[in-house]
């Protein structure tokens, strides 16, 4: 199709569904071909293509984990700042935190595109792997004070040369993680997405032609960018601000706030989160990149129908003081940069927009990855286990609030329980609704899941690195609020071991038949308690969602 010809809406659809499908096609590569059950089952993972010029996302696949969808465009971009003249079958890595990272364990592979030696876009995947060295097994420790305790840490470093692998680069991180050949079955894996994007994006090309590849996506911003002003413009312009709160960094006891105002005015939104806490001690900070992808994932939450693409974005004016927790530099310790902390900016975020648009008001969601990490030797073989459950969301105008659901920054799922059983040395008395967990209300919140987790090995330690144990997800409009978070180790003595900071703890050593019991958070409740109907009253109690009192 030549560049001359008019491009309707349906041919842009075409086009926008085209793109989109190759990072979902690349995202599905990866998990089938991963060998850790946190991408394959839980598909903590994103794949997109990005702009050559800026590294502004095009595409990303529509499964692939909120959490990445800012934060690998930051990436690319810190990747095309330090890489010049990319070859054009190198893929690169890259896991630093303060370029455009997260924590450590999330590792971003990006390579080039090239289309007759000319640089068109570049393709890029993420995938959690379960573990990359450090003091604590698994990457989330909560006792950390710089980010050398963490892990390896590369910035843009050459994996794969004019098609092949780099042995003493692969060695080199290898050597210097557990369980090495589960993280070779990993990158493996995502070098596989990678071609498989390569392939479906050159026949995309070959079939628009270079031009026409390079209109349509160009258009597909524009497109972006007036769907997204569409929907900005039902806000109330004026200003608004919200305090968020999260329980503590793991070294310190004080909690650490989330401040933040939006301006809403000419279809634009400009979030400044002035008066947020300052630098932690613990590995609770966020760099940049995290830090603004909670901004954009909540703005996707509201707008569901809004494209991911930097068109969307450029809509958005963020931040963020130096110097304060939301903006980590190095050697900031940031182990809980990807999971809580840009839940918290989520949380301000979809409340700044329910006061723009009450439409969009709701209880708050209970917010927090709950990480668990499980390590020890079973069998003479090294394991490690992460694990999360599910919790609720905020009930709203429209009725309750999602039961079990997945956490906020991410589209990942509980890991099958019967395949855990089956991988690791450990079993599940029970994984079950936790009762009287959501917040009251006309629309309650959804309910939280609890469980409780057995060791079968002789030896073992367990970490905790969790949120919401001291602040509750808020109800609204005269709804309760969730419950707290809670975990506990009991021993099979009876004993019962609490974390030493309510959610966070690392390292407590566990034998077989310990067991590990964890209670999330519901929904905050929506709206006066007193005007619920009667029979969704009745129908909860004889659930056993709540209690009688309740």
């Amino acid at each position: 199709m030549s560049t001359t010809e008019a491009t309707n809406a349906a041919d842009l659809a075409i086009f926008a569904g085209a793109i989109e499908q190759i990072c979902s096609e690349m995202d599905t590569a990866l998990e089938r071909a991963a060998f850790s059950p946190i991408i394959s089952e839980s598909v903590d993972r994103a794949s997109g293509i990005y702009s050559s010029i800026d590294g502004g996302a095009i595409a990303q696949g529509h499964r692939g984990l909120p959490i990445f969808t800012g934060c690998m465009q930051y990436s690319v971009e810190a990747f095309l700042d330090e890489v010049t003249v990319p070859g054009e079958r190198d893929v690169y890595m890259l896991n630093d935190p303060y370029r455009g990272g997260t924590h450590l364990m999330d590792v971003r592979l990006i390579t080039p595109f090239h289309v007759d030696g000319e640089l068109v876009c570049v393709l890029a995947n993420t995938a959690h792997w379960a573990d990359m060295g450090g003091a604590v097994a698994g990457g989330f420790g909560s006792r950390s004070t710089t980010i050398h305790e963490e892990g390896l840490r590369f910035g843009p470093t050459r994996l794969v040369r004019d098609g092949e692998v780099d042995h003493d680069v692969l060695g080199l991180v290898l050597d210097n993680v557990r369980v090495p050949e589960e993280r070779h079955g990993d990158i493996v894996a995502q070098l596989g997405a990678l071609e498989v994007g390569r392939r479906r994006l050159t026949a995309l090309v070959e079939r628009y032609g270079l031009d026409g590849f390079r209109s349509f996506a160009d258009q597909l911003g524009h497109y972006a960018e007036r769907l997204a002003r569409a929907q900005f413009l039902r806000l109330k312009h004026g200003r608004y601000e919200t305090v968020a709160w999260l329980d503590g960094d793991g070294v310190s006891s004080d909690p650490l706030r989330v401040s933040c105002a939006m301006t809403v005015a000419d279809g634009r939104l400009a979030f400044d989160f002035a008066g947020t806490s300052p630098t932690c001690a613990g590995p609770m900070n966020s760099p940049l990149g995290a830090s603004k992808s909670g901004v954009l994932i909540g703005i996707m939450h509201a707008f569901p129908g809004l494209l991911i693409n930097d068109g969307t974005f450029g809509l958005v004016d963020i931040t963020v003081p130096p110097g304060s927790f939301l903006d980590a530099r190095y050697p900031s310790p940031v182990a809980g940069c990807a999971s809580e902390v840009p839940a918290r900016v989520i949380d301000a975020v979809m409340a700044l927009l329910g006061q723009a648009l009450p439409e969009l008001a709701q209880g708050a969601a209970y917010s927090t990855s709950a990480n668990l990490t499980v390590h020890g030797h079973h069998e003479g073989r090294e394991f490690i286990m992460y694990f999360f459950a599910g919790g609720g969301y905020g009930g709203h105008a429209g009725g309750d609030g999602l039961t079990n659901a997945c956490a906020t920054i991410s589209m990942a799922k509980v890991p099958p329980i019967e395949l855990l059983e089956e991988w690791y040395p450990v079993s599940f008395a029970r994984y079950e609704l936790r009762p009287d967990s959501a917040g009251i209300g006309q629309h309650r919140g959804g309910l939280g899941a609890r469980y409780e987790l057995v060791i079968e090995a002789d030896r073992a330690d367990v970490s905790f690195l969790m949120e919401r144990g001291r602040f509750a997800p808020p109800g609204i409009a005269g709804g309760g609020d969730g419950a707290l978070t809670t975990a506990k180790v009991v021993r099979t003595d009876g004993t019962v071991e609490l974390p030493e900071h309510v959610t966070k703890d690392q390292d407590i050593q566990l034998r077989r038949g310990d067991r590990i019991v964890v209670e999330m958070p519901g929904g905050g409740g929506f709206g006066d308690p007193g005007l619920r109907d009667p029979a969704l009253v009745d129908r909860d109690v004889r659930a056993g969602y709540v209690g009688v009192a309740a």
